[in-house]
């Protein structure tokens, strides 16, 4: 098959962009509220900002292009800390404790937004908590 290319059909975009309801922002001109501008606006961006705002400040959030249609928008758009070949391979070069605490990190995370999506009441299937632990985890790459 070398030189042939294969059409496949659908469109060329992940289901979650091409599913998402079109967004409009006005252009940022300038804020004297603005304490803090975070630059993205994916799940990352506006996480952080959401928390920042929690906190008490003010907030900005500067999208060049999409909201939640770049990064987040073209992966796989879940959350997980099943990273099962990335534990292996951080227990083999770095130690069972660096695996341990990245499962830890990645858990917490996974979890923050869990409750994020339930205290903000956003429509979005969450496996609840099957988040695996990552204490058992490392143990399975200990052995």
């Amino acid at each position: 098959m070398t030189g042939t290319s294969t059409r496949l059909p659908g469109e060329a975009r992940s289901c979650w962009v091409a599913s998402a309801p079109p967004t409009s922002y006005p252009r940022y001109e300038r804020s004297d509220r603005t304490e803090i501008a975070v630059v993205g606006g994916g799940i990352v961006g506006l996480t952080t900002a959401c928390l920042l705002a929690r906190a008490g400040r003010a907030v900005t959030v500067l999208e060049a292009l999409s909201v939640g249609q770049q990064v987040t928008g073209r992966s796989t758009a879940k959350i997980t800390t099943q990273h099962a070949l990335v534990y292996s391979d951080l227990a083999a070069a770095s130690g069972l404790e660096r695996a341990r605490l990245y499962g830890e990190a990645n858990h917490a995370g996974a979890e923050l937004i869990a409750s994020l999506v339930r205290d903000l009441s956003i429509r979005l299937r969450l496996p609840g908590s099957r988040f695996r632990d990552p204490a058992r985890r490392s143990a399975r790459f200990a052995r």
